[in-house]
């Protein structure tokens, strides 16, 4: 991955299952909900034989994620090569959002994990849904920590700074 935070790529789903016989793939999306990735032209394809960039040639919504068909993908054979391979896009592939209007959940990523009094507690490995809310995960020293992403279990983020501020739940 890139330095450069304008460069990174951010994973947005996994290949499926062929489906049919002419190379296209179910796609399994982290956030089905999303429209954005409906509006992808490439998609950034990694398995074992590294990452390439492939063109979209269709994308289909479908119950639970999508349908993909990739330029050079054209037979069963070649859509079994591609099974359970990790789909991604650039950052710069999301819209900035309005300044203090949020950010989206790649960009939580890797702050640090402060206390109310500045003290380091971990870092975020990621933010996830299951389905009643979005839930910061924070890896800390020997265990993993899943706050709800709500007051007052978390607090101010601060991309620039690169920190946020969490409450454990035992302190609640």
């Amino acid at each position: 991955m890139s330095s450069n935070p304008n460069d990174a790529l951010i994973p947005v789903g996994r290949l499926g299952k062929p489906h049919g016989l002419r190379g296209q793939l179910t796609l399994h999306l982290h956030h089905p909900d999303s429209d954005r990735i409906w509006k992808a032209k490439s998609l950034v394809i990694r398995n074992a034989a590294g990452d390439r960039t492939v063109q979209v040639e269709r994308l289909e919504r479908v119950t639970k994620g999508g349908l993909v068909s990739l330029a050079g993908c054209t037979s069963r054979e070649a859509a079994d090569a591609l099974v359970h391979a990790e789909v991604l896009v650039p950052s710069n592939f999301f819209p900035p959002l309005p300044e203090g209007d949020g950010y989206y959940a790649f960009q939580l990523e890797g702050l640090t994990a402060l206390s109310e009094t500045g003290e380091k507690l971990g870092v975020v490995a990621t933010l996830t849904s299951f389905g009643a809310g979005d839930i910061l995960v924070v890896d800390v020293p020997g265990d993993s920590w899943l706050l709800p992403f709500a007051e007052p279990y978390v607090g101010q983020v601060d991309l620039v700074a690169r920190t946020v501020v969490v409450r454990p739940l035992d302190d609640i």
